[in-house]
């Protein structure tokens, strides 16, 4: 009767170690060839082509981006009871200097502008006594140059369309 190798013999303490160490490095071996370059590094002082990078692309100046914003900056009255709005400046961001009146002046927490496909929009809060969380929402009619939109007048929890001229 012929015996087995003892190499092949199950429980061998040699074939429990071999196996696993072949698998691990045959998972090593792929990783390698995973991530191994393609091509060594050029050596220093060899010739060779240089590196195309791309050009930068430059960043929209604030001040272009503000001009955006230009159409709504001045003084806009609501003839349906004297109240203003002035806007005196812009940013890059949207964000406006906004000042409301009725006929005093009422604290803005809040003025924002976007350009909506070409839409000027206007986001005006207010937040003072009598006006916590009153918002108009406006957008900039180009063709009459004028603010149309919403008033929402927290405290009854009305919205009320509304609409601004440009005060001359």
């Amino acid at each position: 009767m012929k015996r087995s190798s003892p190499l092949n013999a199950p429980g061998n303490p040699v074939s429990r170690i071999l196996v696993p160490a072949m698998l691990l490095a045959i998972v090593i071996a792929g990783l390698a060839l995973t991530f191994w370059p393609d091509s060594p590094p050029p050596k220093p002082g060899s010739e060779s082509a240089p590196i195309e990078t791309p050009e930068p692309v430059a960043a929209a100046k604030p001040d272009d981006a503000a001009k955006r914003f230009r159409p709504l900056i001045g003084n806009w009255l609501r003839e349906d009871g004297g109240y203003r709005l002035e806007i005196g400046s812009a940013e890059s961001d949207g964000q406006l200097q906004a000042t409301y009146f009725n006929p005093s002046a009422i604290r803005v927490s809040l003025a924002t502008a976007t350009n909506d496909a070409n839409t000027l929009k206007l986001r005006v809060e207010l937040n003072d006594v009598g006006y916590p969380g009153c918002v108009y929402s406006l957008v900039h009619d180009r063709v009459n140059d004028r603010l149309v939109g919403t008033y929402f007048q927290a405290a009854m929890g009305e919205t009320y369309e509304i609409m601004f001229v440009r005060a001359q």
